[in-house]
């Protein structure tokens, strides 16, 4: 007990403990605040990398739709064309969709 005698140096050991411990939780605080902003930071970033791919494979997928539609549109064409087969072959044409669909 000799050495808390002196009041005046315990209250002085006492205080620098406090103030250690004050530290170290206001360090603690401070990067587990910055921890946590570096999270929400990079939640978002991969957010929006979703939505741009989500947008991209949109695109893609119309630019699909679009070919496909070009496709369409000249099988379409192709059957506007006035035949130009020999009435022999229009013949043997008609009677081979004949078969094929007779045999389903």
């Amino acid at each position: 007990m000799s050495y808390f005698r002196h009041t005046k140096h315990a209250y002085l050991v006492l205080l620098a403990l406090f103030g250690i411990l004050f530290f170290i939780i206001v360090v603690g605080c401070y990067f587990n605040i910055r921890r946590r902003r570096r999270q929400i930071k990079a939640k978002k970033r991969a957010q929006e990398k979703k939505k741009k791919k989500v947008k991209s494979d949109k695109q893609v997928l119309t630019e699909e739709d679009e070919l496909e539609q070009n496709h369409v549109d000249t099988i379409a064409t192709d059957q506007q064309q006035p035949s130009v087969y020999t009435p022999q072959e229009k013949g043997t044409i008609e009677l081979n969709n004949h078969v094929s669909s007779a045999g389903s």
